[in-house]
């Protein structure tokens, strides 16, 4: 349907009048909102300003400001037509025309330390961007200490330096900047008291059938009646509605338990010096609650099947999982977000006939590589010990596994029972890597999606990056180790008893063999 077919003929006089829209945007770049006037418009804004001209026919004109204030001033005062993407607040009543919604942001907390979470609010020093509402958050929630900074750089930078303690802001912008700078996380919170932003066009106040006109194609577009979808292709704007969704369906739980084998360096595994699970899993999930209202609880497997558990709904998501091996019978997943790369070893004892060992810690990697490698003589082995004393004892002359374990034993001291085989060049396996979730969580799924869409791979091998080069210390939590304990001596008590009731019908078969005996 065309913008003619819902307009009325005075709405539709003024577009084919007016011919080219004027928008007031910022000169410098804030992404991933808008790419700056140096350069093919691009961001969040020109994405929603586009689909609007292209509904109504007309053309756009950017004109660009140093200030959101004298963005703001240049829409007021008619020097513009209109803003995209600014809230309705009681400082700007009277002062301009506002459409219909176009889009909403979920708000965030982002101190620069987590000590500070534990400090009043109203103790630290606020930062906020001159003539945002986030500005009059602050004031209404009554800081005393609030900054004004120019850009969203400047704030950002405030808080780096410690010349600001937090600022609020939302998903979009906080998690581009986090992901293209590196940044130190400190903490991000969010606090539903703030709510959302609600985002619409700011239009000159002597534009009534502009506003009109635009309000019809929002309208339009939300019946589904519009030629072309008013979106953002954006990928930190589709984490952001993403989350909003979660926010808003209350079949899905924002608190996400998950579990994954037991032992799996550099994945997840216990380290007996900091009494506590370590791994890039763990690592990954933290990033992703910072950049999503996502919070996760590990459930350690304790050497129960973690598909079963899934299943079973003992938890909700596997968040490191063999893409080949996925059954969707139950499952769905997010679809690759990394990879585990295998490497070979090579004894340093003579030998005539190659063997290759495959460590496969959960089951799920041996038979794929076994054809993906045309290997026929393979033995499996379920633990690294296993592997090593196989490699020593000369039962394989090879080894296949992760590479980050062949980077462990090398910093382990064990050069001398192994050399790095020249089978690996050119010859390296990558298998591919996803996080599993019950085929009923769609909700779940899509929110992964949007999130990990919103990491590079840079961001992504950083984080696994950090685990090439540790000093492990291996070991088992006192509540495993219990649970093992548990489970054996049951097994024992079992046996115990079985024995203890056949003993006893053996000596009640021969007393009453006795009994019958002639006396």
């Amino acid at each position: 349907m065309r913008a003619a077919d819902y307009l009325d003929p005075n709405e539709q006089a003024y577009v084919e009048q007016k011919s080219t829209v004027t928008i007031a945007i910022l000169k410098e770049i804030w992404m991933p909102y808008w790419g700056g006037t140096g350069q093919e418009p691009i961001g969040i804004e020109h994405d929603f300003a586009s689909g609007i001209a292209k509904e109504l026919g007309i053309n756009i004109e950017y004109k660009g400001f140093d200030t959101i204030e004298a963005l703001l001033n240049a829409v007021s005062t008619g020097k513009a037509d209109m803003a995209i993407g600014f809230g309705q607040t009681l400082a700007r009543e009277g002062k301009f025309l506002f459409s219909q919604p176009v889009y909403e942001n979920v708000r965030v907390i982002w101190l620069r330390d987590k000590a500070m979470e534990e400090k009043p609010f109203a103790s630290l020093k606020w930062v906020c961007i001159q003539g945002t509402s986030y500005c009059e958050i602050l004031k209404d929630r009554g800081y005393p200490n609030i900054i004004m900074a120019r850009n969203y750089s400047s704030s950002v930078e405030m808080i780096r330096q410690g010349i600001a303690d937090a600022t609020v802001t939302n998903y979009v912008s906080l998690n581009h900047y986090l992901s293209q700078k590196r940044l130190a996380l400190g903490k991000v919170i969010f606090d539903p008291d703030l709510g959302v932003q609600t985002n619409r066009i700011l239009i000159n106040k002597n534009e009534p059938l502009l506003l009109s006109a635009i309000n019809k194609v929002i309208d339009a577009d939300k019946e589904g009646l519009t030629e072309n979808k008013l979106n953002s292709a954006d990928v930190y704007f589709l984490n952001d509605q993403a989350n909003l969704n979660i926010l808003r369906n209350e079949n899905v739980n924002p608190v996400v338990r998950y579990t994954i084998q037991d032992d799996l360096f550099p994945m997840s595994y216990w380290d007996e010096k900091e009494k506590k699970y370590k791994g890039y899993v763990h690592d990954l999930l933290e990033r992703i609650s910072t950049k999503s209202i996502l919070k996760f609880e590990f459930v350690p497997a304790y050497g129960r099947d973690v598909e079963d558990m899934l299943r079973h709904g003992k938890v909700d998501l596997i968040p490191s999982f063999n893409m080949t091996y996925v059954d969707d019978r139950y499952f769905i997943h997010t679809g690759r977000y990394t990879d585990i790369q295998f490497g070979y070893i090579e004894t340093t004892r003579p030998y005539t006939t190659p063997i290759t060992g495959i460590l496969d810690r959960t089951g799920k990697f041996n038979a794929y590589i076994a054809v993906q490698k045309n290997l026929s003589d393979v033995k499996v082995y379920r633990s690294m010990y296993d592997l090593e004393q196989a490699l020593e004892k000369g039962d394989i002359t090879h080894g296949l596994l992760n590479k980050v374990l062949i980077n462990q034993m090398l910093l382990d001291g064990h050069q001398d029972a192994f050399k790095l085989s020249p089978l690996t060049e050119g010859q390296d396996l990558r298998v591919d890597m996803t996080m599993l979730v019950r085929k009923d969580a769609r909700g779940l799924q899509n929110m992964l999606q949007k999130v990990l869409a919103t990491f590079s791979q840079q961001e992504i091998d950083e984080i696994k990056g950090a685990y090439d080069r540790v000093t492990v210390y291996f070991g088992y939590d006192k509540q495993k180790v219990l649970i093992y304990a548990l489970i054996i001596l049951c097994g024992l008590l079992s046996i115990g008893l079985i024995l203890t009731l056949s003993l006893s019908r053996l000596r009640g078969k021969l007393r009453s063999s006795e009994a019958l005996l002639p006396k």
